[in-house]
């Protein structure tokens, strides 16, 4: 947000760290009701880079895991309770590591931008009716 007038900006360098993650945990507070407006200014800043690729030209969200946890302080038993989930991400993450990640097939954008639709038939004008 620098280049908008703001002094400083820690986003650049927070989000190179997002990209170097296998797993990105948000957790945060809620506050009557709803998360807290720093939480959603996070939302909003990784949806700003859901339109980058990664080097396999997939979005590069692709073969990433994530999970969100907002939770209150009256709450603490259930938070604890149910960070078993963290463990379900660390192994989706595993295996997804494992495997490669996603296969690129059928999810790269460009495939797509140049018409390709790879096992489903490309349509052409005479479809559409």
């Amino acid at each position: 947000m620098s280049e908008h007038g703001w002094e400083s900006d820690e986003w650049p360098g927070i989000f190179e760290e997002v990209k170097a993650a296998d797993i990105l945990v948000l957790a945060g507070p809620i506050w009557l009701g709803d998360n807290s407006s720093a939480m959603k200014q996070v939302h909003e800043r990784l949806y700003g880079g859901s339109h980058l690729l990664s080097d396999r030209g997939q979005y590069l969200y692709y073969s990433r895991v994530g999970g969100c946890l907002i939770t209150g302080n009256e709450d603490n038993d259930f938070t604890n309770r149910n960070n078993v989930h963290d463990w379900n991400l660390m192994h989706l993450a595993w295996l997804l590591k494992d495997a490669g990640g996603v296969s690129a097939y059928g999810n790269q954008r460009s495939g797509w931008d140049s018409g390709c639709r790879f096992d489903f038939d490309t349509p052409t004008t005479d479809d559409r009716r």
